[in-house]
């Protein structure tokens, strides 16, 4: 069964990848980025709401138009809802009274005026059948009906401005047929009057001598053919890609038995698949349109043909020319493909910057956390360290009194002056006659000694005198701070330590640095130091150098602890994780956080940034929590450090180790002064309880500046 599970997980593509974090987050969030991902969200949204009422709407349409050459042109019949023309030859009551007959030659073969097919038999002659199909006169009807059917209108003023009704239209329900084998199409002939067909007909054909006088003043007649032609929009969104107009465009005109003309028109065949569907199944409509081409009709003109009747012949013929046209409405699927790609750009684009800017800022806030920056630190450290000695001198002396029987910290520099003086010069007195019986040499040595032995003492006495100087001015200072015990004295300073750390955030010109590969402000302080601090924080989170310490940890606990104690250690059991918090040991960051807090709630008047809807006593129940644990965690820090401390002193006394003593070294000097001007707070807090602490008699303003001095000299901030 094993076995099986790790064959699976070899397979298993959904693996969590392990990587380091920060902040307890496997990625890293900046104000910059949440903005951004609101942005792109909002972008999204609103393509989303577009493309959506696009799709609804049907107005994205992707349309594809392909026009083929067909050798063998195709049979086709269409019908007079599909072409419809007029014919008539300019002159007055065309209708009653013409100069010319017109007639229509069909190729349909039911309904046709004059139905002509050829037929080639095997000797290569050619016979063609015809039939005729009458033309009666226009109606608007005809017209209005036609047009409506693909939904445009047809305005009976532009009918009698055209003077449609003195035209003549094919019969209705006429059919012709275009193409095929047979190279079927149809054909209308103007020709000589014939007065007996036309009194069979019902009209009367003009004389010779109307002719006459026409032709001498028009010098021609004229012939125009109305049709009602179609322009095809594949790529117009709506379904009214087909627009149709009245086309006036075959107009030509002729003498009789001078000039002939010829004219073929080619109908263009229009083959349009629409698929309405707005999902990604098909709703296909199939539709088939004929126009004609302007720019396809071709004219041939003759000249003296004395002989023939037919003075024009019009051929309407198929174009070997085939459209095909496929037009589909966005589907649903492809809107959301459409979003996923504008996604991936925003994404690219915008990921760039917020990845870079990220990385950077993760960068700085780790380096601002790991570090600490300071311009120049040499002559703080070494008034720091000046202080320290001053301290340490006046606490040994403190603990050396406490240790003494019947001894009292709390006599004057006043008290024990006058007896230091006098030893003094006992002292000065007896050495004198001592080196006076002293000749040569000896004596020469004996004042050398002297005087070093006097340098010494005077020394000694100075640093005494100092100290006591300390023991009286922690009092001042205590007041001058407000701090009843060091504990509070140390709460104040490790806060104002806190408070104080100025981190290097994110600028313009840190932003410009990076942007020009540190080209620009490379040579400022600030700009140096989170480069150097951005450095070093790389370097430690490199895998090799993670590895690297963790062999050095190896290395070091082979050195430290013997093979029992390794044995030892092999065995210790698991950290455990209880409910109790008390198990956490308090830090600097944890300290760092409780002021943060503090301070945002003090800003949002105590109770918004828990979030907690606790009442009036509940809150201060809480806050009253808080405050205890802030205090429990600093008696903790006081309390480690007094063992350390005490450690380090039995070390160094036994020569065993210095690991506590360099542990305290390690804190700096700031923070050890901190510590033991709280220590000396506490042992004058302890010993004013049993003798009274005599003070400097100041007066006013000579007294406050007094401890104006005193708190800024042992203030470790100035």
């Amino acid at each position: 069964m094993e076995k099986f599970l790790n064959e699976l997980r070899r397979v298993d593509i959904f693996g969590y990848q392990i990587t380091l974090r920060m902040n307890q987050q496997s990625t890293y969030r900046t104000g910059l980025g949440g903005l951004m991902s609101i942005i792109v969200i909002g972008v999204m949204i609103w393509q989303f709401s577009a493309n959506f009422n696009s799709l609804l709407n049907k107005e994205q349409l992707n349309a594809v138009s392909i026009t083929e050459y067909d050798p063998k042109i195709s049979d086709t019949t269409i019908t007079d809802k599909q072409l419809l023309f007029a014919i008539a030859i300019q002159q007055e009551d065309f209708i009653h009274n013409p100069f010319f007959n017109i007639s229509l030659v069909q190729k349909y073969n039911k309904v046709l005026l004059i139905f002509r097919q050829n037929y080639r038999y095997q000797n290569g002659s050619q016979e063609s059948l015809s039939k005729e199909i009458p033309l009666v006169e226009c109606t608007q009807d005809r017209f209005e009906k036609y047009f409506q059917r693909e939904g445009s209108d047809f305005s009976q003023l532009y009918f009698n401005s055209s003077s449609l009704s003195d035209y003549l239209c094919p019969v209705e329900e006429a059919n012709f047929k275009l193409g095929g084998e047979d190279f079927s199409y149809i054909q209308i002939i103007i020709s000589k009057c014939n007065a007996q067909e036309a009194l069979n007909r019902g009209y009367e054909c003009a004389n010779q001598k109307q002719l006459d006088e026409f032709l001498a003043l028009h010098g021609s007649f004229k012939f125009q053919i109305y049709n009602i032609n179609s322009i095809i929009n594949p790529y117009k969104s709506d379904d009214n890609y087909k627009q149709l107009y009245l086309d006036d465009s075959l107009q030509y005109t002729f003498i009789p038995n001078k000039i002939g003309r010829t004219i073929d028109v080619y109908l263009k065949h229009y083959h349009i698949v629409q698929d309405n569907s707005l999902i990604p199944l098909s709703e296909t409509y199939v539709t088939d349109t004929f126009a004609i081409e302007q720019l396809e009709t071709k004219v041939v003109s003759e000249l003296g043909n004395q002989a023939s009747d037919q003075y024009v012949q019009i051929n309407f013929k198929r174009s070997p020319f085939k459209t095909t046209i496929t037009r589909n409405y966005m589907k649903f699927d492809e809107m959301l493909s459409n979003l996923g790609g504008i996604q991936q750009i925003l994404f690219f684009f915008v990921g760039i910057v917020v990845t870079l800017y990220n990385k950077l800022q993760m960068m700085i806030e780790l380096a601002n956390r790991v570090y600490e920056f300071s311009l120049d630190n040499t002559e703080k450290l070494r008034q720091q360290q000046e202080k320290l000695e001053l301290i340490n001198l006046a606490l040994q002396q403190q603990q050396r009194q406490q240790k003494e029987p019947g001894s009292s910290v709390n006599n004057s520099d006043e008290e024990d002056k006058p007896q230091t003086v006098h030893q003094t010069l006992i002292h000065q007195k007896e050495n004198n006659q001592v080196i006076k019986k002293l000749t040569g040499v000896k004596r020469f040595k004996a004042v050398v000694q002297y005087l070093t032995v006097f340098k010494q003492n005077n020394l000694q006495t100075q640093q005494k005198k100092e100290s006591f100087r300390i023991i009286q001015d922690q009092q001042m200072l205590a007041i001058q701070l407000n701090c009843k015990s060091g504990l509070e004295y140390f709460e104040k300073q490790i806060k104002s330590i806190i408070s104080r750390a100025k981190p290097i955030y994110l600028s313009f010109k840190i932003l410009v640095n990076v942007i020009t590969c540190n080209r620009l402000f490379s040579k400022q302080p600030k700009i140096r130091l989170i480069n150097k601090g951005m450095q070093q924080a790389a370097e430690q989170i490199d895998i090799y150098n993670i590895v690297q310490n963790m062999n050095e940890m190896i290395k070091l606990k082979e050195v430290v602890l013997s093979y029992h104690q390794q044995l030892m250690f092999g065995f210790t059991p698991k950290p455990q994780i209880t409910l109790d918090d008390r198990t956490t040991q308090p830090t600097r960051d944890i300290l760092t956080l409780k002021l943060k807090e503090k301070d945002q709630d003090e800003e949002t008047g105590g109770g918004d940034i828990f979030k907690l809807k606790r009442g009036s006593a509940n809150q201060d129940n809480y806050l009253l929590y808080a405050k205890i644990y802030n205090v429990i965690c600093l008696i903790y820090i006081d309390k480690s450090y007094d063992d350390v401390l005490r450690q380090s002193e039995d070390e160094v006394q036994n020569k065993k180790n210095n690991v506590s003593k360099q542990l305290i070294e390690k804190l700096g000097p700031e923070l050890q002064l901190i510590f033991k001007l709280s220590k000396l707070i506490d042992f004058q807090s302890q010993n004013s309880t049993q003798v009274q602490v005599k003070t400097p008699h100041r007066r006013g303003a000579m007294q406050q500046k007094e401890q104006n001095v005193y708190a800024k000299m042992f203030n470790p901030n100035t």
